[in-house]
């Protein structure tokens, strides 16, 4: 009974002794200690865990209690089965669990981690385990020798313990988390030799930990000779613990830094110390690299020109680097704890205030500055700084960071740049045209005051616009084709024409010239020059081209005319009002060539008028040179040079219009043959020409559109006998329908389609050889347009079938043509096309 009791204390004292020491160890032990709960219906749990699995499995803890997926989501998928089977295998038997496997971590890193713990079905069918999971990455390698360590160490425990086994499974959780503690621990008596050490810390120093309970704190220590234990010992007890930092020697003889814990503990009247060792080797390295790193900034700002400066929140030198004494002529200890507006010009404190207030408050860097800096002769200096900031952990800006560069002397240039251009601009507005200056991008960066008077507007309506936004939209893309052939040539531009709209509405000309510029490494910057207002010169010039235009619209409304008879000649060949047609063409004809041919006889006669108060013109100003200055003053204002060049051409193109005219009176004539309505023998090439006269404006439309060629090729024809106008109508149907195909086509398509693939219509004309003794006059009219289907062709002479969309066709041209050619003619007609072929009509006439 005595035995029993006496091995019942010395188990007590065992105990209490391991919790001392899990007490005082649990609290910094690396691992992870944890509850982990199941509840009856498969639903898992953590209770409890340590904040220390942040430090392992870069969670927080809170994170994991709250959803245990958190964690678990993280096993391998390679040991996720083992994992399942070990745990599965714990419920069942409810033995303690154990198993180690690898981690996933957020940051993609991989950690071999080793789990422990022991099971307890609770009262409500709920099983928890209260265990422990450590890293075991670094010695993973040392797998088999650890597990056999722990394995004897259990049978140990189990052996002195045996009779206790209620306290069992604490001691052993204990001796567990020490032994595979990812940091070295050592425990050590008063005489300072090892009676226990863990994995980590053979490990760690390179021994056996057979040879490491050999040894003492000496053997390990270098900074630590025997002798010094006791004197240590002594400051050490009254303390209790003591962080430190030494050197430690591995069994090699490296010798590393290292952090130590000790803690002195009594138990039962004897000392004990607990040491907890860190490699800081890595720390040591951060260090010196941050020591070189400042070593640097330092050298830097020592040799740099620009100073370097730092405030505090409420403006405050806290800092400036050493070339303020060279630059500023202060020294250190006079700025340096001083508010900065004491050194800045008083003009520039609120600019340099409300910098750094919105530098703070906005907690964005600030850039470019400028101010003035008293040096400490009194004179100003000019600076410009720019600011970063400097934030705590919680981001609360502490100080800001400044770098000022000197730019006094980029400032008196400025100041004479700005006297220079002060000059230019006396010389600028002294004239009446005005000046301009545009970008590489043709916007106005420069205007004279001038713009006003010229324009209406003032010079900031102008800036920042370019010189097509003042002009209509027609004219402006006229001029930038133009200027832009000059401008990719860096050329200059000379007395271009263009027109502008002023701010009231009205028109004006102006003339422009100017020249390229570049900066000082030959890159092109833009254009200078002058515009001139010529606007009271082209007025003259349009006055004196007002007759020019009257004829030009005779001829177009004759053109017009010519439609309109296009258009009801369908329905006046239906009712068989041709010869009516032909009386209105005639008198209309008649009426148009008396005043014309007045025109053009009075027009030679008005030359020789104009040569000879030309050349009266010439004498007065040969004999009497010294006008008038109201005489000279009209002479400029008329720009009389100007019309003695151009008003014989003036003349001459009245004639040519004039002789325009006569050709299509001529062809009207021909085409109506109002004195041909029977049948006669006549010139079939000279109708077609006469078509050809009067289809001119579509197959030669404006400059912006593209010209029809027209190919002709005749063959050498007798006279037919025909209904002269009945077929010129044919022509003109048949040509028409062809204009139109091109220009549909060419609507469809872009410039270089058309360019590569012009329209082209060819008239080829033959005698048929299908009958020797009836011979058969052949005309063919082949476009190459986009060609008609088979439905389109078989349906293309039927009355009102048109493809056009409506008002733009009658679908009567060629029916009529059909019963012209067939019924009339007693001949053929017939077109072959097919699509994207173009389409060829073809007409064959009997000469008997």
């Amino acid at each position: 009974m005595e035995d029993s009791i006496t091995q019942s204390h010395q188990s007590e004292a065992t105990l209490s002794k391991s919790e001392l020491r899990w007490r005082r160890i649990s609290a910094r032990v690396p691992g992870v200690i944890y509850q982990f709960l199941r509840y009856p219906d498969g639903t898992l749990a953590f209770p409890f865990i340590s904040p220390s699995c942040r430090r392992i499995f870069e969670v927080e803890a809170i994170e994991i209690e709250a959803d245990a997926s958190v964690l678990m989501s993280m096993i391998h998928p390679q040991d996720e089965e083992d994992f399942n089977r070990s745990v599965t295998h714990s419920i069942e038997t409810l033995q303690p669990w154990s198993w180690e496997g690898r981690f996933i971590l957020p940051s993609g890193q991989i950690k071999w981690i080793q789990a422990a713990s022991a099971p307890e079905r609770q009262a409500d069918g709920e099983i928890l385990w209260d265990g422990l999971l450590i890293d075991i990455t670094a010695r993973k390698q040392a797998e088999d020798e650890l597990w056999q360590t722990r394995k004897e160490l259990e049978h140990s425990v189990e052996e002195r313990t045996g009779e206790l086994s209620p306290v069992n499974e604490p001691l052993r959780f204990t001796q567990f988390s020490m032994d595979y503690a990812p940091e070295a621990i050592l425990w050590m008596d008063g005489e300072a030799h090892f009676f226990y050490v863990n994995e980590a810390a053979c490990q760690m120093l390179g021994y056996s930990r057979k040879e490491l309970l050999s040894m003492s704190v000496y053997d390990v220590d270098p900074n630590l000779p025997a002798q010094s234990w006791p004197e240590y010992r002594k400051k050490l007890k009254p303390l209790g613990s003591v962080t430190l930092e030494s050197t430690n020697r591995a069994k090699d003889g490296r010798i590393f830094p290292v952090e130590i814990s000790i803690n002195h503990l009594e138990f039962k009247g004897q000392e004990y110390n607990c040491i907890f060792v860190r490699d800081i080797s890595e720390r040591y390295k951060a260090k010196e690299a941050l020591q070189q790193s400042e070593q640097k900034f330092r050298s830097m700002v020592e040799n740099a020109n620009d100073i370097i400066y730092q405030l505090t929140p409420d403006g405050i030198f806290s800092y400036v680097s050493p070339n303020w004494v060279e630059l500023l002529g202060h020294e250190i200890s006079e700025v340096e704890g001083k508010v900065f507006t004491l050194f800045v010009h008083p003009d520039d404190v609120p600019v340099c205030l409300g910098t750094l207030r919105r530098a703070i408050e906005k907690a964005q860097n600030q850039s470019g500055v400028e101010y003035r800096v008293r040096h400490k002769t009194g004179t100003w200096r000019w600076y410009i700084s720019n600011l970063s900031l400097l934030r705590d952990a919680s981001g609360r800006v502490v100080s800001v960071i400044g770098i000022a560069r000197d730019i006094s002397d980029r400032k008196q240039a400025e100041d004479a740049l700005r006297e220079s251009e002060e000059r230019f601009r006396n010389l600028v507005e002294s004239t009446n045209d005005f000046i301009w200056e545009v970008d590489r991008n043709a916007i106005y960066t420069y205007v004279s005051p001038q713009i006003k008077d010229t324009l209406g507007y003032e010079v900031a309506e102008v800036l920042g616009k370019t010189p097509f936004d003042f002009m209509p939209s027609e004219e402006a893309c006229c001029v930038s084709e133009l200027m832009s052939n000059r401008v990719a040539l860096r050329q200059s531009i000379t007395n271009l024409e263009n027109s502008n709209f002023h701010k009231d509405g009205h028109i004006v000309v102006l003339e422009m010239s100017g020249v390229p510029f570049f900066d000082q490494a030959g890159n092109f910057q833009g254009y200078r020059g002058i515009d001139r207002d010529i606007t009271k010169r082209k007025q003259t010039e349009e006055a004196v081209r007002q007759s020019k235009v009257q004829l030009q619209r005779q001829a177009n409304q004759l053109e017009q005319t010519l439609r309109k008879l296009q258009n009801t000649q369908a329905q006046l060949i239906q009712t068989e009002k041709m010869s009516s047609l032909g009386q209105l063409v005639a008198g209309m004809a008649h009426e148009i060539n008396n005043p014309i041919n007045f025109i053009y006889g009075n027009i030679n006669h008005a030359h020789n008028y104009i040569s000879d108060l030309f050349y009266l013109i010439n004498l007065y100003q040969k004999n009497l040179p010294h006008s008038t200055l109201e005489i000279a003053a009209k002479i400029d204002e008329v720009d009389l040079d100007f019309v003695i060049e151009d008003f014989p051409k003036l003349l001459d193109s009245m004639k040519l219009g004039a002789e325009r005219i006569r050709k299509i009176v001529q062809s009207l004539s021909t085409f109506s043959r109002v004195d041909e309505a029977a049948v006669k023998e006549v010139d079939i090439h000279q109708g077609i020409d006469s078509t050809l006269i009067l289809l001119e404006g579509r197959l030669k439309p404006p400059l912006n559109s593209q010209t029809i060629q027209v190919i002709k090729d005749y063959s050498n024809l007798p006279l037919v006998k025909c209904y002269p106008g009945e077929l010129n109508q044919v022509f003109m149907n048949l040509l028409n329908n062809a204009i139109d195909a091109l220009e549909k086509q060419n609507r469809h398509q872009n410039f270089a389609e058309i360019s590569a693939n012009p329209g082209m219509i060819k008239i080829r004309t033959e005698i048929s050889s299908k009958s020797a003794s009836k011979p058969w006059i052949v005309i063919r009219i082949v476009d190459n347009g986009s060609g008609m289907t088979e439905e389109v062709s078989s349906r293309a002479f039927d009355p009102f079938f048109t493809t056009k969309p409506v008002g733009e066709g009658t679908g009567l041209g060629l029916a009529i043509s059909y019963q012209i050619v067939v019924e009339l003619h007693k001949g053929r007609l017939y077109c072959i096309s097919s699509p994207g072929q173009g389409t060829e009509f073809v007409i064959e006439l009997p000469n008997f």
